[in-house]
């Protein structure tokens, strides 16, 4: 719920980033992150800048850059009762690898 009412996540380097980013919320990075050069993602001076109203952003970019990229980064796993049901996009993934 903090989240939701959230204007900004202030984190090191946490998936409550990318949870707050598909929320459409920006996101200042204290440390090195797998997302930090997307849209939405800030710097220290860039999240001072948006918490005073000097930098606009666009929610719905926000949510479009990370949905993205989590859709052409990582495999969607469905794990359960420590058996892999089912591994969608595997094949795709690795013919890519092979090309």
């Amino acid at each position: 719920q903090s989240l939701v009412n959230a204007n900004l996540i202030i984190t090191v380097n946490s998936t409550v980033g990318v949870e707050a980013l598909l929320l459409g919320k920006p996101v200042v990075l204290l440390g090195d992150s797998y997302f930090d050069k997307l849209y939405g993602v800030l710097s220290q001076e860039e999240g001072i800048r948006f918490a005073s109203g000097q930098l606009d952003l666009d929610s719905d970019r926000i949510k479009l850059a990370i949905s993205q990229f989590l859709d052409n980064c990582f495999i969607p796993i469905d794990y359960r009762r420590s058996e892999f049901r089912g591994v969608d996009g595997f094949d795709d993934f690795l013919e890519q690898l092979d090309s």
